[in-house]
């Protein structure tokens, strides 16, 4: 899965301090707007609650797509 160019993988916990658990650094943004720009057609967005971060990651990538000012 890891060197599948179809898969991003992040390891980060739904947390904003280190104290609290793994927290999502700036450099997983990036990587996540860069694969925003590569991705084509439908894409599978997964968490383990399945409410915060991946619904960041869709709207996050979404935007990303449309560009400055698709953000509502």
């Amino acid at each position: 899965l890891q060197d599948n160019p179809h898969v991003l993988r992040f390891n980060f916990d739904d947390v904003v301090d280190k104290k609290d658990g793994v927290p999502c650094k700036e450099e997983d943004i990036a990587r996540l707007i860069e694969f925003a720009g590569k991705v084509k057609g439908p894409v599978l967005f997964h968490c383990v609650a399945g409410v915060s971060r991946s619904t960041a990651a869709a709207v996050i990538v979404r935007t990303a797509q449309l560009g400055y000012g698709s953000e509502d």
